[in-house]
């Protein structure tokens, strides 16, 4: 699965954690995908660590799907893949 555009909506603060869920759209070769995501609520810092701390979480995510753990299916990002995102956060 090679991600090709990464969108991000219905960010919201969770006041009991301090945490950040926002609701990640994968475009993809193979289709689109929908995960919720989680991340500190650090938006006023660095905003492509944001993006990427909120991409970690949903990759560990990914990595549970049966095809990704058993090795079937290898997941790649491309290299502009975040700019959507970067605009968006």
């Amino acid at each position: 699965m090679h991600i090709l555009d990464v969108e991000l909506a219905a960010l919201r603060n969770c006041p009991e954690t301090g945490r950040v869920n926002a609701t990640v759209t994968l475009r993809t070769d193979a289709g689109s995908m929908t995960i919720e995501a989680t991340a500190s609520d650090d938006r006023d810092g660095d905003r492509r660590g944001f993006i990427e701390t909120l991409m970690q979480d949903v990759m560990r995510q990914i990595r549970f799907m049966p095809e990704v753990r058993s090795g079937q299916t290898r997941v790649t990002l491309a290299p502009d893949a975040l700019d959507r995102a970067m605009q968006q956060a």
